[in-house]
């Protein structure tokens, strides 16, 4: 799943594409074709209904003291929530910022990897030592509720904001593993992220994890290779629950075993592909 995304004003909105390959962010303008306010006729966003809407709030809502922010955002985050796409998100700006932490490596959490394609969220893996992996959290284990609210059909930001929190407090999960369920109780901590991990096992064999393609995934990678590389055999390269990330170090990574050739397929909409290619070294 390929994400298209475009900032404004500090917040972030994160629009899904179909794709073969990792995640990768992109300048693009909001869509023209949202539902339930779009003109059926021109398919663009009818934006008088949405002033219309405002201005009656504002002029006849009980409580004058309104917050326009939280009522801006509050809208932008209800358009993209009725694409009914759980690869779709609106973060506003404190949200942006956890983002960015992440995709840095470092965030205040429990260090778990989680998908939203079903209709629960599930876990794809934990980060190594984090308090997640700690609580015994596995891969395939389904969450059910976040602090007692029910996670069926959560948007990925809602259980981000949820899941993530200050350092030393505390976050409860219930979790279905095969036919049993349970709550765990875990307390938070700073998460350091590990872009890459390696050891050699065996018979000089290299064995490389890549746990995701943060923004300095490649260079950590090549590190592991200038050092390891000329004196191991051979080499194993771990990408299980590898989430995605930023196209680009994905691509650099590739250029390092592939001379040239396709690497992913970006299929947009009216059927539109294109193709992206690597050029090694």
């Amino acid at each position: 799943m390929i994400l298209r995304a475009v900032l404004r004003g500090g917040a972030f909105v994160v629009v899904g594409l179909v794709a073969f390959g990792a995640g990768v962010y992109a300048d693009q303008a909001l869509p023209d074709w949202i539902p339930y306010i779009a003109n059926h006729q021109t398919g663009r966003v009818n934006t008088a209904e949405l002033q219309d809407a405002i201005r009656v709030i504002q002029a006849e809502y009980v409580d004058g003291n309104l917050d326009t922010t939280k009522m801006s955002q509050g809208t932008i985050s209800g358009l993209v929530a009725s694409l009914g796409d759980p690869y779709s998100a609106y973060y506003d700006p404190d949200q942006y910022k956890k983002l960015q932490a992440a995709y840095e490596g470092r965030y205040s959490g429990i260090g778990v990897y989680v998908t939203f394609g079903s209709s629960y969220p599930l876990i794809t893996g934990t980060v190594p030592g984090s308090p997640a992996a700690k609580a015994g959290l596995q891969s395939g284990d389904q969450v059910l509720k976040v602090g007692g609210r029910d996670a069926s059909g959560m948007t990925a930001e809602l259980a981000t904001s949820l899941i993530q929190g200050p350092d030393g407090t505390q976050v409860t999960l219930t979790i279905k593993r095969d036919a049993s369920t349970f709550d765990v109780t875990i307390t938070r901590a700073e998460i350091q992220v590990p872009s890459v991990r390696s050891t050699v096992i065996g018979d000089h064999v290299l064995y490389v994890r890549i746990y995701s393609f943060g923004s300095t995934t490649f260079d950590d990678f090549a590190s592991v290779l200038s050092t390891n590389l000329a004196s191991s055999k051979s080499m194993v390269l771990d990408l299980r629950d590898n989430p995605g990330g930023f196209v680009d170090q994905a691509d650099s990574v590739i250029s390092d075993f592939v001379a040239s050739g396709e690497t992913f397929e970006e299929h947009g909409r009216n059927g539109s592909v294109t193709r992206h290619s690597v050029s090694g070294t």
